[in-house]
């Protein structure tokens, strides 16, 4: 008999993005297999994602974005091949003005889940969040 019991669902995934261009990546959520019919409605859901220098900081320290202070926004959509609504899909954004503010390095991010239909809060995605930078700037706005 195992003696470890292991809760952590989350998948692992290591995101690159240059300082400057717009973050924009879309998830698609399956109950099961990925097939038409087994999608999982995000609807009512909401999302939280963080960016920040360690994964031993807490709080406000270390903070390099969140979702909370709108450093990433959330659009829920999707269709399914009948091009009926299913909304199981999550489009994650930052601007590339919120971009701009982030200095090249690597950090650390994860992106929770609170489901509406089981009130189950868990973390999907986690991983390094890798900033390159960018070598051409924005003309200055007069």
């Amino acid at each position: 008999m195992s003696k470890r019991l292991n809760l952590d669902t989350s998948e692992k995934l290591a995101i690159t993005t240059r300082r400057g261009d717009s973050f924009d990546v879309t998830l698609t959520f399956y109950t099961g297999a990925e097939a038409a019919g087994n999608e999982d409605s995000l609807d009512g859901d909401t999302f939280i994602m963080e960016v920040r220098d360690s994964p031993n900081s807490d709080g406000d320290v270390g903070v390099v974005l969140s979702s909370n202070s709108g450093g990433f926004t959330f659009d829920i959509g999707g269709a399914s091949s009948n091009t009926a609504a299913v909304n199981n899909q999550l489009t994650v954004r930052a601007t590339a003005a919120t971009m701009r503010l982030v200095n090249a390095g690597r950090y650390v991010y994860d992106l929770q889940r609170l489901n509406s239909s089981t009130n189950e809060e868990k973390t999907i995605l986690r991983g390094a969040f890798k900033v390159i930078e960018d070598v051409s700037e924005p003309l200055a706005s007069t």
